[in-house]
């Protein structure tokens, strides 16, 4: 008798395992394409990072910006924000 009654509860167990399963597919679907889309966008900003980064140094590389040091050494000296 309790013989049944065991395989009767594994069995009620397993299913409902198996909808717990089930129910959780679209959410993991879900994340997955939320992890895709984050990495494109994370790649995104760092190449955008590095191409700030590049003009930044093409900037302060440039013979403008070395030639006009000594102005920005000048107004740091005379009292900082002209504007």
């Amino acid at each position: 008798m309790f013989c049944w009654i065991r395989n009767d509860i594994e069995t009620v167990i397993d299913r409902l395992a198996w909808e717990n399963i089930q129910s959780t597919r679209p959410l993991c679907s879900n994340l997955a394409d939320e992890i895709k889309r984050l990495k494109a966008s994370h790649t995104e900003v760092e190449r955008q990072v590095a191409e700030l980064r590049w003009q930044i140094d093409r900037i302060y590389k440039s013979h403008s910006w070395r030639v006009t040091e000594p102005l920005r050494k000048i107004r740091r000296m005379v009292g900082g924000d002209l504007t």
